[in-house]
């Protein structure tokens, strides 16, 4: 598959999920049936322990400070009206499944909702086994707090992303999970983001929405300060995902590092658990690893596209006549 011609596929066309639905004899209807996706994070992030972390910026502690009032200060969404109600179409037992994992609350007696955000699932073939996503979209918030209300954020491109594969022969990718589930909101903020039930019921996110458009601006933050220590090593930082590059005790070291300042500021990670062993870290580190989709080889300093994605840009392909634009 040429790279234009994939790149074209990719982008006008969603890509299929595998496996595909059609061959498992499954129709949108049955997406309904899927398990939802909704795991309890056990934690929140500590916010008076981001405001005392020690940092190599004074910069950084004036981005977090500004960023993370998204999360506490009523006062941010002044500009907010009220908008219609919005009822979800998910069932009591997806509600209670969002509640048991903590990211939903009802609303108490006398509790008044500011404005409300659409709350649906959506299915995700491609996973084993599948299943369903919540997505919470706050379009009454995003419609009043829009681009002026956003900071200058730097992420890194992709040509930086895939240049530094020469910074170093060894590497630990790492993720947050569920992180925007980790951002706790003030009762006061969370009223911002309602919905009802379809007996009329009102509820409200107790956590961050991973739809708001400032969400990727407060979990960058935080990321950044819990990067932000002495170390010899590249760090590159995409959101919830961040790399280190280096020397194999070099990377080693920073994880470490990382790790504690992760358990500091409450913030869990995927692969590593809150007080990893050395044993844990050295698994970690290696010099071949997936990063936004591309496998490196920091030894070999090749870079190329996950298999699953061309297998996908290749189905597309020779789908390409069942479409009709």
């Amino acid at each position: 598959v040429s790279t234009g011609r994939s790149l074209l596929v990719l982008f006008l066309f969603p890509p299929l999920s595998r496996p595909n639905p059609l061959e498992m004899g499954l129709t949108t209807r049955d997406s309904a049936d899927l398990p939802l996706h909704c795991k309890p994070v056990g934690r929140s992030v500590d916010f008076r322990a981001a405001a005392e972390i020690e940092v190599q910026s004074a910069l950084l502690k004036d981005e977090w400070h500004h960023s993370v009032k998204w999360c506490t200060d009523a006062a941010r969404y002044a500009r907010v009206r009220t908008g219609k109600p919005l009822a979800t179409r998910l069932s009591d037992a997806d509600i209670s499944a969002m509640i048991a994992a903590g990211t939903v609350v009802e609303l108490k007696q006398g509790e008044v909702p500011m404005a409300f955000c659409n709350v649906f699932c959506v299915p995700e073939w491609s996973k084993d086994p599948p299943r369903r996503r919540r997505v919470c979209h706050p379009k009454t918030v995003n419609a009043a707090c829009g681009r002026d209300t956003l900071r200058p954020l730097r992420l890194p491109t992709r040509r930086e992303i895939r240049a530094a594969v020469f910074r170093g022969a060894w590497v630990c990718c790492l993720d947050a999970a569920s992180f925007f589930d980790q951002f706790a909101l003030s009762d006061e903020v969370g009223r911002y983001f309602c919905f009802r039930d379809r007996s009329g019921r009102s509820f409200r996110l107790s956590a961050m929405a991973m739809g708001q458009r400032q969400s990727t601006e407060v979990a960058t933050a935080l990321m950044r300060l819990a990067c932000s220590f002495v170390h010899d090593v590249r760090i590159d930082i995409a959101t919830d995902n961040v790399r280190f590059i280096g020397s194999r005790q070099g990377v080693i070291d920073a994880v470490t590092e990382f790790c504690a300042r992760c358990d500091r500021l409450g913030l869990i990670l995927n692969e590593l658990p809150r007080q990893p062993t050395a044993a844990q870290v050295d698994a970690v580190v290696v010099q071949e690893a997936d990063f936004l989709g591309e496998v490196m080889d920091y030894h070999n300093k090749t870079v190329r596209i996950r298999k699953k994605i061309i297998d996908r840009i290749e189905e597309l392909w020779s789908l390409r006549g069942r479409w009709t634009v």
